[in-house]
């Protein structure tokens, strides 16, 4: 009698129940993206490695990268939404606009999204890691066999625990929620997804320790008598944004028009990465030693712009081909550099214990103007970084950047995405 009870009351809480099935879809999803995470570092090393070796044996590489681009299509048609980053799926899915397989998804996003760290795609592992996480709340709806808009609470749940586990950034995975995927804010939504992220987070802290996802600290704050600085990277991060978003839609544009077999469009994608690899090593992979190596200010101008040139071209090329991995970290990656430009083109003498300020904002604002996210934008590089002294000034260029993209007549990438796939059902 007891026993049925509690079963009962279970069943009807508007709280216990979606957050003790957002526990444990954080615990299975985090462990997944931690896993992604340790098998993205694993291939960032091989790739060091690869690139390193003698002519005759890149030759020999090259072959086993033919090999890799196989594998990559075979996996992109046995699990035909697992391409890109998978945001835009998951928003479908939410929808009722697709009907993803989550084992095959979580198979081919995993092994194809590290195959492809090897070769040096300028890709990242926050959309993988938020499409698998979808999955894993979709699968665990399956399971526990429950209704359609339960199962839709816990792939929103997942999907936020699988950006919290990549970023360590649990607040930006609720937002993530909340400002990309729902657009509104609601009870139902917030219990499971807040208990996912939290779980998530804390096997993250477990198994890869509390470390920020960057290193670098803000020393000196930028005075408010510079807030004309904020606005100066807020429209250089919104014009920069607004390429980035075309230059991915021309790309997918293009790939599409020449007609060829995912394998034979793999195959040349990795022949573009090893050529990158040789020639432009530091702007392959995500990018996340470069941004580092940003912040103790490494380099000058003319290295910057051809950083900046060469990393939004290489990023729209991998993405739009359909090849498993995210846009996020690239996307950090060049506000950063955006920052870093505006630094060295102003008066460094003057500004020289504020380039970790410049970084910073550089990511803020082209966050903000490619996903059109202004808090999410805030929030995960606060969290990134650690640097929460920052908020005037990061909410300025959050706010420029955005009005920048907009009268740019530029639209949100994933919104795009997600009307070309829904186009082509």
């Amino acid at each position: 009698m007891y026993r049925s009870k509690l079963l009962r009351q279970f069943n009807e809480s508007e709280v216990i129940k979606p957050l003790c099935y957002g526990i444990f879809v954080g615990a299975v999803a985090g462990t997944i993206a931690i896993l992604y995470r340790y098998l993205i570092s694993l291939t960032d090393g091989v790739r060091r490695y690869v690139y390193g070796l003698e002519p005759l044996y890149l030759l020999f590489a090259f072959l086993i990268f033919i090999v890799i681009g196989t594998l990559a299509a075979k996996l992109l048609k046995w699990a035909p939404f697992s391409g890109g980053s998978g945001i835009p799926q998951i928003k479908a899915e939410l929808e009722d606009k697709l009907e993803m397989n989550p084992e095959r998804v979580i198979v081919s996003k995993l092994a194809g999204g590290s195959l492809l760290n090897i070769v040096g795609l300028s890709l990242g592992r926050e959309g993988p890691s938020i499409q698998t996480g979808g999955m894993v709340g979709k699968l665990c709806g399956k399971i526990f066999k429950l209704k359609d808009e339960d199962v839709k609470m816990l792939i929103s749940a997942g999907a936020a625990a699988g950006l919290s586990a990549a970023f360590n950034a649990p607040i930006a995975g609720v937002m993530f929620c909340v400002e990309e995927l729902h657009k509104e804010v609601s009870h139902r939504i917030l219990v499971p997804t807040i208990a996912a992220t939290t779980v998530a987070n804390s096997v993250s802290y477990l198994l890869m320790g509390n470390a920020r996802s960057f290193s670098f600290r803000v020393d000196e704050i930028l005075p408010l008598k510079y807030i004309w600085v904020a606005v100066l990277i807020g429209v250089a991060t919104g014009v920069i944004g607004m390429l980035f978003n075309r230059g991915i839609l021309k790309s997918q544009d293009v790939w599409n028009r020449a007609n060829i077999s995912m394998e034979t469009k793999m195959k040349i994608l990795v022949s573009i990465g090893m050529f990158m690899g040789i020639l432009f090593f530091p702007v392959t992979g995500g990018g996340h030693n470069l941004v580092e190596s940003f912040a103790k200010g490494e380099y000058g101008i003319k290295i910057l712009l051809a950083f900046l040139i060469l990393k939004l071209i290489y990023t729209v090329v991998a993405y739009g081909s359909g090849a498993q991995g995210g846009i996020f970290l690239p996307v950090l990656v060049l506000g950063a550099i955006v920052g870093s430009c505006i630094y060295h083109i102003l008066d460094p003498n003057i500004f020289s214990i504020y380039l970790v300020n410049f970084i910073i904002l550089g990511m803020v604002g082209i966050l903000s103007a490619v996903v059109r996210a202004p808090i999410l934008a805030i929030i995960l590089v606060l969290e990134m970084t650690g640097n929460f002294s920052v908020m005037l000034m990061l909410a300025v260029v959050s706010i420029v950047a955005l009005v920048t993209a907009e009268l740019l007549n530029c639209p949100p990438i994933y919104d795009s995405l997600y009307d070309r796939i829904v186009s082509k059902l």
